[in-house]
């Protein structure tokens, strides 16, 4: 009798076994606590990567920040060789007596000259009340501030830009030493509308370039009239300035206001440029000499000092946010002083903000 074989295939089939549900189940689940974890880490590395950033941004944002205040600050009041500013008050068009600036400038005295162009206060600083809205003192009327930020303070400086220009000629006559031309080196870079500062270490004057072609001839022209803003009042420098230096005049402030190039991020301000966005408020303390020997005595807010005149150095206060649509950190922050308490004052979002503080003295002020 022979035995029947069934064929290979059919036995092969008969000893395979599939996945029961409860198999899959347990496979499935694994999968999601991988993928949970995989979600999890890749979550977790993304937020500490913009934190990394956001802080990088801060720190960079905060340092660039402080550098460009420093550095105008520390030359406040440079008048080059001249020293410090004693403005001739009243204002004439005589002969101009050692140890005083002349500003030529409009309007004709008495009226002052304007903000812009006033450098009789080389330092001054404003108080902001985020409350009311307003400054102490009162904010000037002028172009160089634009929808400031309420409850951030502002600094107005003004100083010179050595040119390494002298004066070459000053033809005049006895009633009026000095000339409404000045004559300089050509190439001189100057241009129709600068103000420049012209001082032979003695006196100094304050005049608008009126002439169309200062670079290429050489000659400075300051006459009365014509198209440049503001313009002279009067052509008497009130003496020769042969071998005097030339200096270009600058008024600078300082503020902070939303930049509306950059999404609204209220950003810092030097005049009417936005420089570095993120700096949410500025505090300025300053230090002020109260008793004359050289010595700081105390440091206090703007609306505080005594006489900026007597003010020695300047401590500046910056409070500093990544960039405005990043939620970098995942709880509020508390501002720290002198922005807050560190305690009750919340940050008016989920940015990450940092303050930067750092001192300076006033140069041309220092014994």
């Amino acid at each position: 009798m022979s035995v029947r074989h069934q064929p290979r295939s059919l036995k092969a089939i008969r000893y395979q076994s599939g996945v029961t549900l409860i198999e899959l189940m347990i496979a499935m689940l694994i999968g999601l606590f991988v993928i949970g974890g995989m979600i999890s880490l890749f979550s977790t590395t993304q937020q500490t990567y913009r934190q990394q950033e956001g802080l990088w941004r801060v720190q960079e944002n905060g340092r660039f920040a402080l550098e460009l205040l420093s550095r105008d600050i520390r030359e406040a009041g440079y008048f080059g060789c001249l020293g410090g500013y004693t403005s001739e008050a009243p204002r004439t068009n005589g002969a101009l007596a050692n140890g005083l600036i002349r500003n030529t400038l409009n309007p004709t005295p008495p009226a002052a000259p304007a903000f812009d162009v006033d450098f009789t206060a080389s330092l001054v600083g404003y108080q902001g009340d985020a409350a009311t809205g307003t400054w102490s003192p009162s904010l000037p009327t002028t172009s160089l501030i634009t929808s400031p930020q309420a409850g951030s303070d502002i600094l107005a400086i003004s100083s010179i830009v050595n040119t390494g220009l002298v004066v070459t000629a000053h033809p005049g006559t006895p009633a009026n030493p000095g000339s409404a031309n000045i004559q300089t080196t050509a190439g001189n870079g100057i241009v129709q509308g600068d103000i420049l500062l012209v001082s032979d270490c003695q006196s100094g004057s304050i005049f608008q370039v009126t002439n169309a072609n200062p670079n290429t001839s050489g000659s400075l022209v300051h006459n009365t009239g014509g198209g440049t803003s503001p313009g002279n009042w009067t052509t008497h420098l009130g003496r020769n300035y042969v071998d005097a230096e030339i200096s270009r005049l600058q008024r600078t402030v300082y503020y902070v206001a939303e930049d509306s190039g950059a999404d609204d991020e209220l950003t810092l301000f030097r005049n009417d440029t936005p420089l570095i966005e993120g700096v949410s408020r500025m505090l300025l303390l300053f230090g002020e000499d109260t008793d004359d020997d050289g010595v700081i005595n105390r440091y206090v807010r703007a609306d505080q000092v005594a006489d900026m005149a007597n003010v020695l150095a300047v401590r500046i206060n910056l409070l500093v946010g990544s960039a405005a649509k990043e939620n970098v950190v995942s709880q509020v922050q508390f501002l720290p002083p002198p922005f807050g308490d560190g305690v009750t004052t919340p940050a008016p979002d989920r940015r990450l903000y940092q303050v930067f503080t750092t001192t300076v003295a006033i140069r041309n002020r220092l014994p």
